[in-house]
């Protein structure tokens, strides 16, 4: 069995390699589609959610308000950019933070409510003794200690709307580049990374310590999230060392909290206040070289107010798994929107039958919302397999996480 979970390499040698032919394709045919419309410089906007960013296309930054499911024109900023940095402190408008020499995160501010999103310093890289297999490792990994990787060079950087710091590490045969950073209009504190991991039987991770009292984290899965305790009051709540989520984590109180996004890191240990992240691996069975090599990866701090469920947390993880993709193309209107930032649209598809499309939604909170939605045709609400459909004006209510299929003619 070569394709278990874990899989060995001759799969990822040969998953990787048709992945790149498939990105490339797909772009290719993307931009002719776009490009067919106009050279306008503009961005697709893939979330069902409207974006105010900063994006740099042919080195240049430019703004612009992405409408949902559309392209939309890129226009010069009319305003200089509000970001800033001073010595290891960098911000814009909306967030401030501090990196220490070390490369850890001191603080995270968020400017609107002045909350300070850190209790201690977090992000260093933690690297453990790990001799289990790819399926499972010992449940008291951290009780052996932890070596971290070492900062071999630092470099602040300021690219206009982007500003931030620069670190490069090392530890034993593994190199390992971080750039923490800030960007115009945007509330994340963004952490990059490329490693050359070359290391057997370890594990890597990362730790936040979120300034936030509470027992219960929440994490996002497909289709909705699920609150898991972060304490070891009996056995079934121990058995959770190690749980799963999607795009983000969050910590939240009634009035604010603090989520950790990702854009492809699925492990995660939720004990004690502290969201620590898994990076990578180095087992010898069933693969005898697992994760060895270059890798690329992102996450990003998020203080947001309110409780999760209130917040914006689901739409700033849209955008960071979805980033805006320039083009050069026309402006055109959104093919399907939702005037309720909690009805996520989260798939459109050609229909099955060929006649029109099909787009999943679905309600990423546990309480009854409603929404407007918008298309370009009319709309039928369907069962999952596109059958049994009753026309719609678009005025929908959905129960706490309920999916809902649209067709779209």
């Amino acid at each position: 069995d070569i394709l278990p979970g874990s899989s060995i390499k001759r799969v990822y040698d040969e998953s990787v390699a048709r992945y790149k032919e498939i990105d490339a394709e797909v772009t290719e045919r993307t931009r002719a589609l776009l490009g067919a419309l106009g050279d306008r410089p503009c961005v697709y906007n893939a979330t069902s959610f409207t974006r105010n960013e900063c994006v740099r296309y042919q080195d240049k930054w430019y703004a612009v308000t992405a409408r949902p499911y559309a392209t939309t024109a890129l226009v010069t900023p009319t305003k200089a950019f509000t970001t800033y940095a001073r010595g290891n402190t960098f911000g814009n408008s909306l967030v401030e933070a501090t990196v220490a020499d070390d490369g850890t995160i001191c603080s995270v501010v968020n400017k609107k409510s002045g909350r300070e999103a850190l209790r201690c310093p977090s992000g260093a890289f933690e690297v453990y003794t790990d001799v289990g297999d790819a399926w499972d490792f010992y449940p008291a990994y951290r009780k052996s200690g932890a070596a971290r990787f070492e900062v071999t060079s630092k470099e602040p950087f300021d690219d206009g709307a982007c500003v931030g710091v620069r670190f490069t590490y090392r530890y034993g045969k593994s190199t390992l580049t971080q750039t923490v950073s800030v960007t115009e209009n945007s509330p994340l504190v963004r952490i990059d990374v490329a490693v050359d991991w070359q290391e057997t039987e370890k594990m890597l991770r990362t730790d936040f310590f979120p300034a936030v009292q509470t027992d219960t984290a929440t994490c996002d899965i497909q289709w909705g999230s699920v609150q898991r305790r972060m304490t070891d009051n009996d056995s079934i709540e121990a058995a959770q060392y190690e749980v799963c989520a999607h795009k983000w984590v969050d910590m939240s109180e009634l009035n604010g909290g603090v989520a950790l996004i990702n854009n492809g890191k699925y492990g995660y240990r939720l004990k004690d206040g502290c969201i620590s992240m898994h990076l990578l691996r180095s087992q010898t069975s069933p693969c005898e070289a697992q994760d060895k090599g270059a890798h690329a990866f992102s996450y990003a701090v998020y203080a947001h107010e309110n409780s999760v469920y209130a917040s914006d947390v689901a739409a700033q993880a849209y955008a960071f798994h979805r980033p805006l993709v320039c083009v050069a193309s026309a402006q055109s209107e959104p093919l399907l929107s939702t005037d309720n930032p909690h009805v996520v649209i989260e798939t459109v598809k050609p229909a099955e039958d060929g006649n029109g499309f099909a787009a999943r939604l679905y309600n990423d909170t546990p309480h009854p919302v409603s929404a407007k939605i918008s298309a370009r045709g009319k709309m039928t609400v369907t069962d999952m397999l596109e059958n049994n459909g009753r026309d719609t004006d678009g005025n929908l209510t959905l129960r706490g996480f309920e999916i809902v299929t649209l067709r779209i003619v």
